[in-house]
């Protein structure tokens, strides 16, 4: 029974976040691109979220059918969505709009689109979501797609002012976070040791916070560069084509470089971390235990404690694609429901025009047999005046025939 409650409860969730969706891609409004009462609930589901990159990845669900779509409005309502809670979201947001998949998608909409607004909508969005995001996300897949569209001879734009600034903002938090946490460890340095009962207990009861550390802490302590004055360097109008050409290669080649850096420093400190962390409690409790069964029986339980929690990450990732194949069939079944209502409404209209026709058909071939039969009748007719079938004449008939032609040729003579 709590099997089906929770199965129900996500279908409604996923329904009524679809109904969201499109109620913000479709406004009522017929000159706004997007409802922005909509656009705020987007932005709060996300935040309240338990775990905001599954909320992530099924708004972007949602928007794949407006961003694919035949029609110019509901890709650029699509478009604005997902530049609107890039800017509120984040790192987190720009994490999951940077895959393959969707730089893909991106790349081939530039390619394939007839309308200039429209590719140049999405060509500013790869250079402003780079500019913004390429120090404190991966953002190598922005980047090889920029490189292939300059090798396919369509120029990518500088990014915007807004982009600059926003960009500006986001490496002022980081170091302002690196210079936070560097004077923390320099406090906790000059702090006393405490005696090893209070070190157990301080052990015990922050356990959780140190786990929350490791789950959300994003930067290393050791910073990366700062920018160069070339990052901030505004080229404008006055260069040639092919200088910007080479600048916008550098500048990718650049933000590349301090991404693949900032994500190994990231990714390798916060392992040695976790593991410092983790071989001193260990030691700690082992320490404790003097009974080798039992460190013996603790370590079977990690492992298969570690042995479930792989199998748990295994089923919610088999879940997250169920759900998205489930949401596409949903999709084209919803189009088949179009096309087939679509069919029927041709179907009707064809079989009264052929009911129509039919009756003509009936009408016409009435309209023959008479004629016929009045042709066949004026023939006999015709052919008796002129003696021809003399043969059905009686012998009064003809002699009052003979008499008439004589008279006749009697008084022409």
């Amino acid at each position: 029974v709590s099997t089906q409650s929770t199965g129900t409860a996500t279908c409604s969730t996923m329904s009524s976040l679809k109904k969201l969706v499109e109620a913000t891609c479709t406004p009522d409004t017929p000159c706004q691109l997007v409802e922005v009462e909509g656009l705020k609930e987007l932005i709060q589901y996300i935040r309240k979220a338990s775990n905001q990159k599954v909320a992530i990845l099924d708004i972007l669900k949602h928007l794949k059918p407006y961003v694919k779509s035949d029609y110019p409005k509901p890709i650029l309502a699509g478009l604005k969505v997902i530049e609107m809670l890039m800017i509120q979201i984040g790192k987190v947001f720009c994490e999951e709009v940077a895959s393959e998949e969707w730089t893909r998608r991106l790349r081939k909409l530039v390619m394939k689109t007839k309308e200039p607004i429209l590719k140049m909508t999405v060509l500013q969005h790869l250079a402003d979501w780079v500019e913004m995001f390429g120090m404190i996300a991966d953002v190598s897949w922005l980047n090889k797609v920029n490189k292939e569209l300059l090798k396919e001879g369509i120029r990518v734009p500088g990014p915007s002012a807004n982009a600059r600034d926003h960009s500006k903002r986001l490496r002022d938090l980081e170091e302002q976070k690196a210079a936070e946490e560097e004077a923390s460890k320099n406090t906790k340095k000059e702090e006393p040791k405490s005696s090893k009962k209070e070190e157990m207990r301080k052990s015990e009861t922050s356990e959780p916070a140190e786990h929350s550390e490791d789950s959300d802490s994003e930067v290393d302590e050791y910073s990366d560069e700062e920018p160069t004055e070339q990052d901030e360097l505004d080229l404008g109008q006055d260069i040639s084509q092919e200088a910007n050409l080479v600048v916008s290669k550098l500048r990718a080649s650049a933000h590349e470089l301090r991404s693949f850096r900032m994500v190994h420093r990231s990714a390798s400190g916060k392992l040695k971390r976790r593991l410092a962390r983790k071989t001193e409690k260990l030691e700690k409790l082992e320490s404790r235990l003097e009974d080798p069964d039992k460190i013996e029986f603790m370590r079977k339980i990690n492992r298969e404690l570690a042995e479930a929690q792989r199998r748990l990450l295994n089923l919610q990732y088999t879940f997250t694609t169920m759900e998205s194949e489930v949401q596409e069939l949903e999709w084209q079944e919803s189009k088949g429901g179009e096309e087939l209502a679509a069919v029927e409404k041709q179907h009707k209209k064809l079989s009264a025009e052929s009911a129509i026709r039919k009756s003509e058909e009936k009408e016409t071939l009435e309209e023959l047999a008479t004629g016929h039969k009045d042709l066949e009748r004026t023939t006999a007719s015709n052919n008796h005046y002129f003696g021809e079938d003399l043969e059905e004449c009686e012998m009064e008939e003809l002699e009052k025939m003979r008499d008439t032609i004589k008279k006749t040729l009697a008084a022409l003579s």
